[in-house]
């Protein structure tokens, strides 16, 4: 029965993921050549947030890799399991156009990792697009990438982006120059299409 119901979470997700992707306006081709890195938790990371985000990147010319802890199998919150391309200590913030952290409860792991800051604070540097959705923007407030900047966040978690120095807003999407923050799986889309308009820039 416990395998029937993750299943069906699954489907869920994959079909609200698409959908979202459907009916989100059309770029395609907008990132031909653009390389994006997703990272993700080892458990618990919210799989509508990263099926929506790349189901658009993709659709629109991207290519996708995905960084994990380890290489060991990633389990999303309804299921979705990936392979990551790569380590989070192997990955080289200057080699991708933009970093992008999925939420998720998972996502709380990475807010004081110190491999998940230094990707973070080096793709920022870098002047590389840096995005957060959910849970995960923490992660890039207490690398120091949205000291005195705008920022949203899941609500659970907007007092730890406000110690971090930043100025919470209650809004979907909040872009500050080249980082881009989100509060949840409703907002994935927008935050996708956010993440490409800044690489466009």
């Amino acid at each position: 029965m416990k395998r029937k119901l993750l299943g069906l979470a699954r489907t869920a997700a994959l079909l609200g993921a698409a959908l979202l992707a459907l009916t989100a306006p059309a770029s395609a081709g907008t990132l031909s050549g653009k390389k994006i890195l997703l990272v993700v938790a080892p458990s618990n990371f919210q799989d509508r947030e990263y099926l929506t985000c790349r189901d658009i990147f993709e659709a629109d010319g991207a290519s996708v890799s995905v960084a994990g802890i380890n290489l060991e199998e990633a389990r999303g919150m309804s299921g979705t399991r990936i392979s990551p391309d790569l380590a989070l200590k192997d990955v080289d913030p200057t080699k991708y156009d933009a970093v992008v952290f999925i939420g998720g409860p998972g996502a709380t792991m990475y807010w004081d990792h110190a491999e998940a800051r230094r990707i973070a604070l080096a793709a920022s540097e870098s002047n590389k697009v840096v995005g957060a959705i959910c849970l995960a923007p923490v992660i890039v407030a207490r690398a120091g990438v949205l000291s005195g900047k705008d920022c949203t966040v899941w609500p659970d978690a907007n007092r730890e982006m406000s110690e971090a120095g930043c100025n919470y807003k209650k809004k979907d999407v909040v872009v500050a120059g080249k980082v881009i923050t989100a509060n949840g799986p409703d907002a994935a889309a927008d935050f996708a299409r956010a993440v490409e308009k800044a690489l466009g820039k």
